[in-house]
């Protein structure tokens, strides 16, 4: 790298700190909506414009070459996956398709590798992303207080906040929770300080408070998925610093916090066999499935899911669903609105992200809280559909930026 690109970046990096803090910390208001002409838009859709128009303006041309030279097969793959979503966005050539592959696809996808990019910059970079992380988190969880406070929940005593849904709400903070934990690295202990003693104080609580909201959602998929990724990471380490006390410690700790909220679910899904949240979706899963059958290829035309459900009710009963956007599976959404091809290059994607890590020698430890951040979306996405909300797409991309970040570092091929 010549001196004059050196001189150009440094420059510009106090501006790509301040735009990573501010892009990650503003997720916060992700579902404000405001209408522009009579049409909805997404305050995150705004800021996604923004943000990805500010990286092009900053960022240097032999920044985006080289990014292009190191990720060449992801570039592919991304384009292959945008293009199945608007040859099918075309097809059906309304507004709500337009909007789904805008604000859902395109504009998520984009932000995740422009990014990367900025991240790629420096580690003063990555440490601001995350700083934001981490408030992202507490801001979060502490906007849903005040909501608990007035006793303001669902008909059976879940908590929303500002969000659509406990489910949603839990979708968001999952993730985040898996972030801000593993890059706190709980398998060891730093050297003291006042500073970092401060700083685990901070972890700590802000775990525990985002723990306690995501708790209190009563999504189980959500919770399930940020243990078994934070429990299976940590495990890992735990081994391979041979700290089986340690281990056994956090095992028993798990089973104990777990163990009652699974017994509650259990038993309610007994009380009612006919009708609990397992159930319904079984029953969604089958109807999508069913959808399948007659378009296994081409799958449905984007945003007739609901339609195209509600039209199969005669061939079920009970029908217990009604008011069903998406089929409660990331896969099988995917399957649905992008087609085979874009279902198969999405998990392409993911198989050469983890094929990547699991080549990566040295410096993986950097990388683990965006592999964390990951995993734990992709198993929510056993029970819903994260990717298709703007906000919960944007942190899946975001994920993949750092890992991108990471575990190409140093790498020119």
């Amino acid at each position: 790298m010549s001196k004059h690109f050196a001189i150009d970046i440094s420059k510009w990096s106090e501006i790509s700190i301040l735009l990573i803090f501010c892009y990650v910390v503003l997720l916060a208001n992700a579902n404000a909506r405001f209408s522009v002409l009579g049409v909805s838009v997404g305050f995150l859709s705004i800021m996604n414009i923004i943000f990805i128009c500010a990286v092009g303006c900053i960022i240097e041309k032999w920044e985006v070459q080289k990014f292009f030279h190191r990720h060449i097969f992801l570039i592919v793959a991304s384009f292959i996956f945008l293009l199945s979503f608007l040859i099918k966005t075309v097809i059906a050539g309304t507004s709500h398709a337009w909007g789904i592959f805008g604000e859902w696809i395109l504009l998520p996808l984009s932000a995740g590798l422009a990014m990367s990019i900025l991240l790629g910059r420096s580690e003063k970079a990555q440490r601001a992303f995350m700083r934001a992380a981490a408030i992202l988190l507490v801001v979060t969880s502490l906007s849903t207080l005040p909501f608990l406070a007035k006793g303001a929940l669902t008909y059976d005593g879940r908590l929303t906040g500002i969000w659509p849904s406990p489910n949603h709400l839990a979708l968001f903070l999952g993730p985040l929770i898996s972030v801000v934990v593993i890059s706190c690295k709980p398998w060891s202990m730093p050297h003291y300080s006042r500073t970092n003693t401060v700083r685990m104080i901070l972890s700590i609580c802000t775990v525990m408070l985002a723990t306690f909201v995501l708790v209190r959602t009563e999504s189980v998929g959500s919770i399930v998925a940020v243990a078994l990724t934070v429990g299976a990471v940590v495990a890992t380490m735990y081994v391979i610093q041979k700290k089986y006390k340690a281990l056994l410690c956090m095992i028993l700790l798990g089973l104990a916090l777990l163990l009652p909220l699974a017994l509650g679910k259990v038993n309610n899904a007994y009380t009612d066999l006919q009708r609990n949240p397992l159930t319904s979706r079984m029953m969604i899963w089958r109807t999508s499935v069913d959808l399948l059958r007659g378009a296994p290829i081409t799958g449905i035309e984007i945003g007739t899911f609901q339609e195209r459900y509600l039209n199969a009710q005669k061939y079920y009963t009970p029908y217990l669903e009604w008011a069903v956007p998406l089929p409660h599976n990331l896969y099988l959404a995917l399957w649905l609105y992008g087609g085979l091809i874009g279902l198969s290059v999405f998990l392409a994607i993911i198989i050469h992200l983890v094929q990547a890590w699991r080549q990566k020698k040295a410096g993986h430890t950097h990388a683990l809280p965006f592999f964390a951040g990951m995993i734990t979306i992709l198993l929510q996405g056993i029970f819903d559909t994260p990717l298709f909300r703007p906000e919960l797409a944007v942190l899946f991309w975001l994920c993949v930026s750092g890992l991108l970040v990471h575990l190409w570092a140093n790498k020119d091929t």
